[in-house]
């Protein structure tokens, strides 16, 4: 088996500001902040040393189907240092 670790869940929210208030309600602290007007809308929080959530503005880059403006799941990221096992391990292309 390869070794991989999680990394972080991105999140698309309607309201970056207001997704963000609530996770530093828990605890988390944003470690970076990106915007530009129109085109990306992005917050990074963590706990530690380590991002654990992405929120990703749902209206940029995509809107979210059939969704009621809350979260929903954006992506998964893993680390890994052996690409190709982890494609094996996953069953990728």
């Amino acid at each position: 088996m390869t070794g991989f670790r999680f990394d972080h869940v991105g999140l698309l929210t309607s309201d970056v500001d207001y997704a963000a208030a609530c996770y530093r309600a828990l605890g988390c602290e944003v470690t970076e902040r990106s915007r530009r007007q129109g085109a990306f809308d992005a917050a990074y929080l963590g706990a530690g040393t380590d991002v654990l959530v992405q929120l990703v503005d749902a209206a940029v880059p995509r809107p979210v189907r059939g969704g009621r403006g809350g979260l929903a799941l954006h992506h998964v990221c893993l680390l890994t240092r052996d690409l190709a096992g982890a494609e094996e391990f996953f069953g990728g292309p």
